[in-house]
């Protein structure tokens, strides 16, 4: 997790995913909305914030050298889970056309989305590029 910096937004090339650039400690790097990516609801803190990123958070993950950031509504930190842990993805999800969940895992008495790293880094490169 790292501090707010400024979103910069890139001229006829900024949409609802892609939402510009972001230099963190000299490195400029593409600022995703995974709300938008995932389809995901907005997290209703306030009535004047449910549709807004919460500028307060940000996430930089991805794979070898390619770096994303990520404006997020929580972080809870880092755990790891066994495999025999994870579930099958309902078939309501794993059959959706654009299924980034490759099982699902109960923690802290909550269900959560397991992604398909592969399948979600591979979709973001080519939807932003």
């Amino acid at each position: 997790m790292t501090h707010p910096y400024a979103i910069h937004t890139v001229p006829h090339r900024s949409n609802s995913v892609f939402l510009g650039l972001i230099n963190i400690r000299g490195e400029t790097l593409l600022c995703i909305s995974l709300r938008d990516l995932l389809g995901l609801e907005p997290v209703a803190e306030s009535a004047d914030f449910s549709n807004t990123i919460n500028p307060q958070r940000m996430i930089v993950a991805g794979k070898n050298e390619n770096k994303w950031v990520f404006p997020v509504d929580e972080v809870h930190g880092t755990y790891r889970f066994h495999l025999n842990e994870f579930k099958d993805a309902p078939v309501v999800i794993s059959k959706a056309s654009e299924a980034y969940t490759k099982g699902v895992v109960t923690w802290q008495g909550k269900k959560i989305n397991f992604l398909d790293s592969e399948l979600f880094f591979y979709t973001l490169s080519h939807k932003v590029f």
